[in-house]
């Protein structure tokens, strides 16, 4: 029964391994991607992925901002003078607090943007075709999950 135990762990710590290798395959080929689509709307990859925030969570402080991103409020605020000044932002007076301002994505930028990443979203869909309702349940928590620990590691950082 020892060998048993012992061929499971074996197996489990090879799964572990081939898991953690992967993860950090996918994680440098994403950063290659999101640089390489940041590059051709003339961004750099942060300025591109919290263009990408701004879309898809709607204006935010810029105190928001640097709470999501990690980054200091000297960064947030050179960061959003590099997005307005290449016209993916801009920023309004907050309704609530006319001494915050909210920052905003333009949305007729957009345009610009999808035809750099719906190839990759085609092709990931092609691949999940190949897994049960139950395997993308568990894929998605585990990204949910992943998402959460990552977000508390910048803040940590």
């Amino acid at each position: 029964m020892v060998n048993q135990k012992s061929a499971e762990d074996t197996q489990r710590q090879s799964l572990m391994d081939c898991f953690f290798a992967r993860i950090r395959e996918n994680s440098t080929a994403s950063v290659l991607f999101h640089t390489a689509v940041g590059q051709k709307l003339g961004l750099g990859v942060t300025d591109y992925k919290t263009l990408d925030v701004l879309i898809r969570k709607g204006p935010l402080t810029p105190k928001a901002i640097a709470e999501y991103t990690g980054l200091t409020s000297g960064s947030v605020t050179t960061l959003i003078d590099r997005l307005e000044a290449k016209g993916f932002a801009y920023r309004t007076r907050d309704e609530k607090d006319r001494r915050s301002i909210r920052v905003h994505a333009r949305r007729e930028r957009e345009a610009e943007i999808l035809p750099l990443i719906e190839p990759l979203g085609r092709r990931a869909a092609e691949v999940l075709t190949s897994y049960s309702d139950r395997e993308l349940e568990t894929i998605c928590q585990f990204l949910k999950d992943g998402t959460a620990i990552l977000h508390e590691e910048v803040k940590r950082l």
